[in-house]
């Protein structure tokens, strides 16, 4: 809904200069309730760059102080958004765990809004990206105020620096993307198969399972049943109901002996018959 106010303030500098508004706040705020009025069911958020992508921690400190104020004259802003192009190569793990902390502490989720990293300029090798790219995802993976990770394109011909994380020109992996195939579809993305139920028929993951969407199936006797789209947000508990089919039961007339001795009685069930 904000995109870049700490950069980008002509239209608040003209509003406040025409005496529409008395200050950057008071601005900025309004824009955010308007837009609440308009579309209250919309996620609003506000996103700003050079928030990882430097030097020091004050651009963070800034941002968050921002996001602060317009707090609290109301601004009923959803989520925060780093954009993340990364230009610099003396940016460790740490430097970006401890600037999503300083802005989790506004107590609102945050989002990855358009990582990618730079070498048209020389500015980060191949070593370098891959790392950078490492860094960001486990940062933000181990960060509980994260909510989402959005690369700024992935394919280098579409890219806006000629540099997408993840394909070159003629759609090959590159070697800078391992960290994505390494941990988000591997490490992260659990790929469980046949795992048995108890006594009671329930199976526990043991804590192994990561927050996220899944597709769980069940199956017993040929029959199988599943749901898609299944988010895990914390501990909890699915039930899968498996409709199998009734025993039916058959009595041959012709088979009842006449002196009342034991008939032949057969159950079925699928395609399996048994004799008791």
């Amino acid at each position: 809904m904000l995109n870049e106010p700490i950069h980008e303030h002509y239209y608040r500098d003209t509003f406040i200069d025409a005496g529409i508004y008395n200050s950057e706040v008071e601005t900025l705020a309004d824009y955010f309730q308007r837009a609440e009025e308009l579309r209250p069911d919309a996620t609003l958020s506000i996103n700003e760059f050079n928030i990882i992508n430097s030097a020091s921690d004050d651009a963070t400190i800034e941002y968050r102080d921002l996001i602060q104020s317009l707090q609290d004259v109301g601004a009923p802003i959803d989520r925060i958004g780093i954009q993340a192009h990364i230009a610099r190569n003396d940016i460790t793990k740490n430097d970006i765990a401890r600037r999503l902390n300083i802005l989790a502490e506004t107590g609102l989720p945050i989002e990855i809004s358009e990582f990618d990293s730079r070498d048209d300029a020389n500015q980060l090798n191949e070593e370098e990206q891959e790392q950078m790219f490492r860094d960001m995802l486990e940062a933000t993976f181990e960060n509980p105020a994260i909510d989402g990770f959005i690369m700024w394109g992935i394919w280098d011909i579409a890219h806006w620096r000629g540099n997408a994380p993840l394909y070159d020109i003629n759609w090959n992996l590159k070697p800078e993307a391992a960290p994505w195939t390494e941990l988000v579809l591997g490490e992260w993305m659990p790929n469980l198969s046949a795992q048995g139920v108890d006594s009671s028929g329930v199976w526990d993951s043991s804590g192994n399972l990561f927050r996220g969407t899944y597709q769980i199936s069940a199956s017993a006797s040929g029959i199988s049943a599943g749901i898609t789209d299944f988010t895990l947000s914390a501990d909890q508990e699915l039930t899968i109901t498996l409709e199998l089919p009734s025993l039916s039961l058959a009595i041959a007339e012709d088979a009842v002996p006449e002196n009342g001795g034991k008939s032949l009685v057969t159950l079925t069930r699928n395609t399996e018959t048994v004799d008791p």
